[in-house]
């Protein structure tokens, strides 16, 4: 229902307010440089060339925004929700220049932030909204937020801020990282691989989804297929 706004910006220009101009301006004439210097540095024709610079900068220059609280929010493109895994896997490109800029360490550090925030919110949820306005891709049965975009638990999608954030330190060694926010999200998450050790006994959560394919809901009243205990989370 949502693709193809991107094109031609109009998600970006019309629809999606992308935040702090100043920040934004500087991101983008930063990765615009590094993304002409190593072209040049490619063997290959004009358009191969021209194929990496607009992969390399899509990030900053498309789905990436600043937040208040130094928070930088980075949506998917076509859809205007951020996912745990995918907002990590967008910026690894941009993690060997950390160190040399300033911008990238605020855009990686301020993902950071808002992944965070939003483990604290719903571990359970693997896409977030910008705010909590109740927009989702389905409305699922699940005991969701009106932050969740959808709420399909996914180990991987507490994996993936916890690398990315070992990532930026060990680019940066920028202690200040590990605020209160982070210690509290890094607890969540372990309490919930805790938790679904035993799916079974321990855990509350279930999903289920109306009028769709089988392998987008769970069996079982949103339960999913039975279990037993084997020591590994579910």
């Amino acid at each position: 229902r949502y693709a193809g706004l991107l094109t031609e910006g109009i998600w970006k220009k019309e629809r999606y307010d992308m935040g702090n101009k100043e920040k934004r301006d500087c991101l983008i004439e930063t990765v615009e440089k590094i993304a002409l210097t190593a072209a040049g540095d490619l063997k290959g024709s004009e358009k191969l060339k021209r194929t990496f610079q607009n992969c390399f900068v899509s990030t900053a220059k498309t789905t990436t925004k600043f937040l208040e609280g130094d928070e930088a929010y980075i949506f998917t493109g076509d859809i205007g929700a951020m996912w745990l895994r995918d907002s990590s896997a967008q910026v690894v490109h941009y993690l060997p220049f950390l160190k040399d800029h300033e911008i990238l360490r605020k855009m990686v550090r301020g993902l950071i932030r808002r992944q965070m925030r939003c483990i604290c919110i719903d571990p359970y949820a693997n896409a977030f909204n910008e705010g909590p306005n109740g927009n989702c891709w389905e409305k699922d049965l699940t005991d969701g937020s009106p932050w969740d975009w959808e709420r399909k638990y996914e180990v991987d999608s507490l994996c993936y801020p916890v690398w990315l954030l070992k990532q930026y330190h060990d680019s940066t060694e920028d202690d200040t990282v590990f605020d209160e926010n982070v210690e509290k999200a890094l607890e969540q998450i372990l309490r919930v691989w805790k938790t679904e050790q035993n799916h079974e006994r321990d855990s509350s959560y279930t999903f289920q989804r109306l009028n769709c394919p089988p392998t987008d809901t769970l069996t079982r009243q949103g339960r999913g297929s039975l279990t037993a205990f084997t020591g590994m989370t579910w």
